[in-house]
C-alpha cells in the first residue's frame, strides 16, 4: 500500500478475477480485468491519462491550457478526471469538426482520441498487469473494438511476452461486421461498433473477430450482475461471450482473458435485471 500523489495513482492495477457461474461446463477458464474500479469508472482512464502526459511531455499542452474534445461517455468523463487532477480547463464538444475548429485557437490542446496514437500506449500497462497477474500464463486474450487502442496496446504487450503463442479476439456487434467485413447497422452495444474501421484498428495483430448480438451481450451482462455479483455494462457482456466460445473450443486446460471495459453505471446497471 502507498499514498498517491493524487487520484491519478489510482488509475490502473485493477483486479483480475476467474468467472464460475456463467462458465459452462468443458470451457477453458475465463477471466475478467474489472477495468470499471478506475477512478472514472472505466479503462479510458489509461488512455486519456496517456494522451495528456505525451502532450505535455513534447510541449503541446502547457499550464493554462485547455483540452478540447469531441466525445461523451467514458471517453468524456476520463478526460474530465484527468484534466481536473492536472489543472486544466476542459472543453467537451459535439463533432470532431467542432473540435478541429476549436484547436486553433491559441492555448489548446486536441486530444482527437479516436486517431490519437498515444492512446495505444495507454494500454500497454494493462497488458503488462494481466501478464503479471496471470503468473505468465494466457492462451487467448479478447477484446471489443471501439477506437481499438485497448486492443492493440495490451495485445502487443502480450504477444511481446509469448511472441504468437497467444490467441487474439476481437470482438464487434454482429449486427455492424465491418471489421468482418460486413456491412455497418444499428446496435445496443455501447462503446463499440463505430460503423467503420476506426483508425487506430490494425487487423495484423488479431487472430480471429468474433460478432456478439446486442440481446447476447445485454443477457450476459444481466448474468454477471446476477450470476457473478459483477456489475458491467453491455461491452463487457459481449466480452465475455465471446471468451466463452473461444473458451469452449480451447477446451478447459486453457486460460483466455477478457476486459469490463467499465462497471455498467452509466447504463444504470444494477445487480438484479
Amino acid at each position: 500500500m502507498f499514498i498517491g500523489d493524487n487520484v491519478l495513482a489510482a488509475i490502473g492495477n485493477t483486479p483480475l478475477v476467474r468467472l464460475h457461474r456463467v462458465t459452462p461446463e468443458g470451457c477453458a477458464e475465463i477471466l475478467v480485468k474489472l477495468e470499471g474500479q478506475n477512478p472514472s469508472g472505466s479503462m479510458k482512464d489509461r488512455a486519456a491519462q496517456a494522451m495528456i502526459a505525451v502532450a505535455e511531455r513534447d510541449g503541446r499542452l502547457r499550464p493554462g491550457d485547455t483540452v478540447v474534445e469531441y466525445a461523451c461517455g467514458s471517453s468524456g468523463s476520463a478526460l474530465g478526471l484527468v484534466c481536473a487532477a492536472k489543472g486544466y480547463r476542459l472543453r467537451l464538444v459535439d463533432s470532431t469538426a467542432a473540435a478541429e475548429r476549436e484547436s486553433r485557437e491559441p492555448g489548446t490542446f486536441w486530444p482527437d482520441h479516436l486517431n490519437n496514437t498515444d492512446a495505444i500506449t495507454g494500454y500497454h500497462g494493462l497488458g503488462q498487469e494481466i501478464w503479471t497477474q496471470t503468473e505468465c500464463r494466457v492462451d487467448a486474450f479478447v477484446q471489443a473494438v471501439g477506437s481499438a487502442a485497448a486492443l492493440r496496446g495490451s495485445a502487443a504487450l502480450l504477444r511481446y511476452h509469448k511472441q504468437r503463442r497467444i490467441h487474439v479476439v476481437a470482438v464487434e456487434p454482429a449486427e455492424s461486421p465491418v471489421l468482418s467485413g460486413g456491412p455497418p447497422g444499428e446496435h445496443r452495444i455501447e462503446g463499440i461498433g463505430l460503423g467503420y474501421p476506426p483508425p487506430l484498428w490494425d487487423p495484423t495483430l488479431v487472430d480471429e473477430v468474433v460478432p456478439v448480438s446486442s440481446p447476447e451481450a445485454e443477457a450476459m451482462a444481466h448474468r454477471l450482475a446476477r450470476e457473478e455479483g459483477l456489475r458491467a455494462g453491455n461491452s463487457s457482456g459481449a466480452n465475455v461471450v465471446a471468451a466463452i466460445r473461444v473458451g469452449l473450443r480451447l477446451g478447459p486446460r486453457a486460460r483466455v482473458v477478457t476486459l469490463l471495459p467499465d462497471s455498467g453505471l452509466k447504463q444504470g446497471q444494477t445487480l438484479t435485471p
